[in-house]
């Protein structure tokens, strides 16, 4: 499913009466889970783009913290180099 140019999918679970619908946005090849469910079987508009937010705001944290690995790790066999 497309909303607002991003692609979404959905996890539904029921747990006694409740339904909770999981949501998911995909960011180039990967899938990335919005956080906590929403207690609806179809989630509102505005559940949607908050959902996007907080999706948009993993990724970029998790790259971030993926870069700052690599960038330690490129330093360290730089320093090992250079001291040989």
């Amino acid at each position: 499913m497309q909303h607002n140019g991003h692609q979404i999918d959905f996890t539904r679970r029921r747990y006694g009466r409740n339904t909770f619908t999981w949501i998911y946005v995909r960011f180039g090849d990967k899938w990335q889970s919005t956080g906590d469910p929403v207690r609806k079987i179809i989630p509102s508009k505005k559940d949607l783009d908050e959902a996007i937010k907080r999706a948009h705001a993993n990724y970029r944290a998790e790259f971030a913290a993926e870069k700052k690995k690599s960038d330690e790790i490129r330093n360290e066999i730089a320093s090992t180099d250079s001291q040989s």
